[in-house]
Protein backbone atom coordinates (compact mmCIF):
# COMPACT_ATOMS: atom_id res chain seq x y z
CA UNK A 1 0.00 0.00 0.00
CA UNK A 2 2.85 2.35 0.89
CA UNK A 3 4.56 1.51 -2.40
CA UNK A 4 1.35 2.32 -4.29
CA UNK A 5 1.19 5.71 -2.55
CA UNK A 6 4.77 6.50 -3.55
CA UNK A 7 4.09 5.48 -7.15
CA UNK A 8 0.93 7.60 -7.18
CA UNK A 9 2.87 10.58 -5.83
CA UNK A 10 5.57 10.17 -8.46
CA UNK A 11 2.97 9.93 -11.22
CA UNK A 12 1.31 13.12 -9.97
CA UNK A 13 4.64 14.95 -10.03
CA UNK A 14 5.41 13.69 -13.53
CA UNK A 15 1.95 14.72 -14.72
CA UNK A 16 2.43 18.22 -13.31
CA UNK A 17 5.86 18.44 -14.97
CA UNK A 18 4.34 17.35 -18.29
CA UNK A 19 1.65 20.03 -18.04
CA UNK A 20 4.32 22.68 -17.35
CA UNK A 21 6.31 21.53 -20.38
CA UNK A 22 3.24 21.56 -22.59
CA UNK A 23 2.41 25.09 -21.44
CA UNK A 24 5.70 26.26 -22.88
CA UNK A 25 4.78 25.01 -26.35
CA UNK A 26 2.87 27.58 -28.47
CA UNK A 27 0.77 24.94 -30.24
CA UNK A 28 -0.93 24.13 -26.96
CA UNK A 29 -1.83 27.73 -26.07
CA UNK A 30 -5.48 27.44 -27.07
CA UNK A 31 -6.01 24.19 -25.14
CA UNK A 32 -4.77 25.71 -21.88
CA UNK A 33 -6.73 28.98 -21.98
CA UNK A 34 -10.47 29.41 -21.74
CA UNK A 35 -12.24 31.04 -24.69
CA UNK A 36 -12.35 34.52 -23.16
CA UNK A 37 -8.67 34.52 -22.20
CA UNK A 38 -7.62 33.10 -25.57
CA UNK A 39 -9.57 35.76 -27.45
CA UNK A 40 -8.08 38.58 -25.34
CA UNK A 41 -4.56 37.22 -25.85
CA UNK A 42 -5.02 36.70 -29.60
CA UNK A 43 -6.27 40.28 -30.05
CA UNK A 44 -3.28 41.73 -28.21
CA UNK A 45 -0.73 39.48 -29.92
CA UNK A 46 -2.12 40.27 -33.38
CA UNK A 47 -1.93 44.01 -32.76
CA UNK A 48 1.56 43.81 -31.28
CA UNK A 49 2.96 41.60 -34.06
CA UNK A 50 1.33 43.71 -36.76
CA UNK A 51 2.52 47.06 -35.44
CA UNK A 52 5.99 45.78 -34.54
CA UNK A 53 6.37 44.63 -38.16
CA UNK A 54 5.28 48.06 -39.42
CA UNK A 55 7.73 49.78 -37.07
CA UNK A 56 10.61 47.59 -38.27
CA UNK A 57 9.71 48.43 -41.88
CA UNK A 58 9.64 52.14 -41.05
CA UNK A 59 13.09 51.98 -39.46
CA UNK A 60 14.62 49.83 -42.20
CA UNK A 61 13.29 52.09 -44.96
CA UNK A 62 15.51 54.96 -43.80
CA UNK A 63 18.58 55.43 -46.01
CA UNK A 64 21.57 56.25 -43.81
CA UNK A 65 24.03 57.39 -46.49
CA UNK A 66 25.53 60.78 -45.63
CA UNK A 67 24.54 63.25 -42.91
CA UNK A 68 20.90 63.86 -42.08
CA UNK A 69 21.00 67.36 -40.60
CA UNK A 70 24.59 68.48 -39.92
CA UNK A 71 27.09 68.37 -42.77
CA UNK A 72 30.31 68.85 -40.75
CA UNK A 73 31.78 68.69 -37.24
CA UNK A 74 31.45 72.40 -36.43
CA UNK A 75 28.58 71.78 -34.02
CA UNK A 76 28.43 70.79 -30.37
CA UNK A 77 28.54 67.11 -29.45
CA UNK A 78 24.97 67.20 -28.16
CA UNK A 79 23.76 68.15 -31.65
CA UNK A 80 26.08 65.82 -33.54
CA UNK A 81 24.52 62.89 -31.68
CA UNK A 82 21.66 63.36 -34.13
CA UNK A 83 24.00 61.97 -36.81
CA UNK A 84 24.39 58.62 -35.06
CA UNK A 85 22.68 55.91 -37.10
CA UNK A 86 20.05 54.96 -34.53
CA UNK A 87 19.13 58.60 -33.88
CA UNK A 88 19.00 59.43 -37.58
CA UNK A 89 16.60 56.55 -38.11
CA UNK A 90 14.34 57.69 -35.29
CA UNK A 91 14.24 61.33 -36.43
CA UNK A 92 13.62 60.39 -40.06
CA UNK A 93 10.83 57.96 -39.12
CA UNK A 94 9.11 60.56 -36.93
CA UNK A 95 9.17 62.92 -39.92
CA UNK A 96 7.62 60.25 -42.11
CA UNK A 97 10.95 59.71 -43.87
CA UNK A 98 9.83 62.70 -45.97
CA UNK A 99 12.79 64.43 -47.61
CA UNK A 100 10.88 67.70 -47.95
CA UNK A 101 10.03 67.83 -44.25
CA UNK A 102 13.62 66.93 -43.35
CA UNK A 103 14.78 69.80 -45.57
CA UNK A 104 12.41 72.18 -43.74
CA UNK A 105 13.91 71.01 -40.43
CA UNK A 106 17.39 71.77 -41.79
CA UNK A 107 16.21 75.29 -42.66
CA UNK A 108 15.01 75.80 -39.10
CA UNK A 109 18.32 74.58 -37.66
CA UNK A 110 20.31 76.73 -40.11
CA UNK A 111 18.39 79.79 -38.90
CA UNK A 112 19.60 79.16 -35.36
CA UNK A 113 23.14 80.04 -34.24
CA UNK A 114 24.54 76.57 -33.68
CA UNK A 115 28.11 76.46 -35.02
CA UNK A 116 31.00 76.36 -32.56
CA UNK A 117 32.51 79.78 -31.87
CA UNK A 118 29.35 81.53 -33.04
CA UNK A 119 26.77 79.50 -31.21
CA UNK A 120 24.09 80.84 -28.92
CA UNK A 121 23.50 78.75 -25.80
CA UNK A 122 19.76 79.31 -26.04
CA UNK A 123 19.72 78.37 -29.73
CA UNK A 124 21.67 75.17 -29.07
CA UNK A 125 19.21 74.35 -26.30
CA UNK A 126 16.27 74.93 -28.67
CA UNK A 127 17.81 72.68 -31.32
CA UNK A 128 18.59 70.00 -28.75
CA UNK A 129 15.01 70.02 -27.50
CA UNK A 130 13.62 69.74 -31.03
CA UNK A 131 15.85 66.77 -31.82
CA UNK A 132 15.04 65.06 -28.51
CA UNK A 133 11.31 65.29 -29.11
CA UNK A 134 11.63 63.97 -32.66
CA UNK A 135 13.79 61.09 -31.43
CA UNK A 136 11.51 60.24 -28.51
CA UNK A 137 8.36 59.89 -30.64
CA UNK A 138 9.87 56.88 -32.42
CA UNK A 139 12.05 55.59 -29.56
CA UNK A 140 8.96 55.26 -27.37
CA UNK A 141 7.50 52.90 -29.97
CA UNK A 142 10.76 50.91 -30.06
CA UNK A 143 10.74 50.60 -26.26
CA UNK A 144 7.10 49.56 -26.26
CA UNK A 145 7.31 46.86 -28.93
CA UNK A 146 10.83 45.54 -28.38
CA UNK A 147 10.95 45.73 -24.59
CA UNK A 148 7.60 45.96 -22.80
CA UNK A 149 5.67 43.96 -25.41
CA UNK A 150 8.57 41.85 -26.65
CA UNK A 151 8.02 38.27 -27.82
CA UNK A 152 9.35 37.05 -24.49
CA UNK A 153 6.88 39.19 -22.56
CA UNK A 154 3.99 38.04 -24.74
CA UNK A 155 4.74 34.50 -23.55
CA UNK A 156 4.79 35.74 -19.95
CA UNK A 157 1.44 37.43 -20.55
CA UNK A 158 -0.01 34.16 -21.89
CA UNK A 159 1.28 32.30 -18.85
CA UNK A 160 -0.25 34.92 -16.56
CA UNK A 161 -3.65 34.23 -18.09
CA UNK A 162 -3.33 30.61 -16.98
CA UNK A 163 -2.30 31.48 -13.43
CA UNK A 164 -3.64 34.85 -12.32
CA UNK A 165 -7.35 35.41 -11.69
CA UNK A 166 -8.52 38.66 -13.25
CA UNK A 167 -5.67 38.82 -15.78
CA UNK A 168 -8.08 39.05 -18.72
CA UNK A 169 -9.39 42.45 -17.62
CA UNK A 170 -5.81 43.71 -17.21
CA UNK A 171 -4.99 42.39 -20.68
CA UNK A 172 -7.99 44.22 -22.14
CA UNK A 173 -6.73 47.42 -20.50
CA UNK A 174 -3.26 46.90 -22.00
CA UNK A 175 -4.80 46.39 -25.44
CA UNK A 176 -6.79 49.61 -24.99
CA UNK A 177 -3.66 51.55 -23.97
CA UNK A 178 -1.83 50.07 -26.96
CA UNK A 179 -4.56 51.16 -29.39
CA UNK A 180 -4.49 54.65 -27.91
CA UNK A 181 -0.70 54.80 -28.30
CA UNK A 182 -0.82 53.64 -31.91
CA UNK A 183 -3.49 56.18 -32.84
CA UNK A 184 -1.77 58.96 -30.90
CA UNK A 185 1.59 58.32 -32.58
CA UNK A 186 0.05 58.53 -36.06
CA UNK A 187 -1.67 61.80 -35.18
CA UNK A 188 1.32 63.31 -33.38
CA UNK A 189 3.68 62.49 -36.26
CA UNK A 190 1.28 64.13 -38.72
CA UNK A 191 1.03 67.23 -36.52
CA UNK A 192 4.82 67.41 -36.18
CA UNK A 193 5.30 67.32 -39.96
CA UNK A 194 2.81 70.15 -40.41
CA UNK A 195 4.40 72.01 -37.50
CA UNK A 196 7.90 71.78 -39.01
CA UNK A 197 6.62 73.21 -42.30
CA UNK A 198 4.85 76.07 -40.51
CA UNK A 199 7.86 76.94 -38.36
CA UNK A 200 10.21 76.86 -41.36
CA UNK A 201 7.93 79.27 -43.23
CA UNK A 202 8.48 81.80 -40.42
CA UNK A 203 12.27 81.67 -40.44
CA UNK A 204 12.43 85.13 -42.09
CA UNK A 205 11.84 86.46 -38.57
CA UNK A 206 13.92 84.37 -36.19
CA UNK A 207 12.06 85.55 -33.08
CA UNK A 208 8.69 84.62 -34.59
CA UNK A 209 10.05 81.21 -35.64
CA UNK A 210 11.39 80.51 -32.15
CA UNK A 211 8.08 81.52 -30.61
CA UNK A 212 6.37 79.05 -32.94
CA UNK A 213 8.81 76.31 -31.91
CA UNK A 214 7.69 76.60 -28.28
CA UNK A 215 4.72 74.36 -29.05
CA UNK A 216 7.17 71.47 -29.46
CA UNK A 217 9.99 72.35 -27.07
CA UNK A 218 8.32 73.95 -24.03
CA UNK A 219 6.76 71.74 -21.36
CA UNK A 220 3.58 73.82 -21.66
CA UNK A 221 3.54 73.71 -25.47
CA UNK A 222 0.57 71.99 -27.12
CA UNK A 223 2.61 69.42 -29.04
CA UNK A 224 4.88 68.78 -26.08
CA UNK A 225 1.90 68.15 -23.78
CA UNK A 226 0.35 65.82 -26.34
CA UNK A 227 3.55 63.76 -26.61
CA UNK A 228 3.71 63.51 -22.82
CA UNK A 229 0.06 62.63 -22.26
CA UNK A 230 -0.71 60.40 -25.23
CA UNK A 231 2.63 58.71 -25.97
CA UNK A 232 4.71 58.72 -22.78
CA UNK A 233 1.55 58.30 -20.69
CA UNK A 234 0.32 55.21 -22.50
CA UNK A 235 3.76 53.59 -22.49
CA UNK A 236 3.97 54.09 -18.72
CA UNK A 237 0.43 52.75 -18.30
CA UNK A 238 1.34 49.56 -20.16
CA UNK A 239 4.63 49.19 -18.28
CA UNK A 240 2.93 49.52 -14.90
CA UNK A 241 0.19 47.02 -15.81
CA UNK A 242 2.83 44.52 -16.94
CA UNK A 243 4.76 44.94 -13.69
CA UNK A 244 1.58 44.09 -11.80
CA UNK A 245 0.76 41.21 -14.15
CA UNK A 246 4.23 39.66 -13.82
CA UNK A 247 4.38 39.69 -10.01
CA UNK A 248 3.83 35.93 -9.97
CA UNK A 249 7.10 35.18 -11.82
CA UNK A 250 9.30 38.06 -10.65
Amino acid sequence: MQRMSVVSCIMSILSLFLIMCVACRPEYESSLLDAKAQKAYNVLKFKVDNYRSKLVNELESVVLKGPLLFNDQSYSLVLLQAEEDATKRSIAVTLGNDSKVIERLKEILNTLDLRKGKSSTSDVDIAGRILKQLTDVTNLAVILFHKHLSKKNLIRIRNSLMIEVGSVSVLDDITSDLEQFIQARVEVMSKIRSFIKTAAAKRGDKAVMINCLKSLIDDTGELSKEILARLVGNVFNIENKLIDLFKWDS
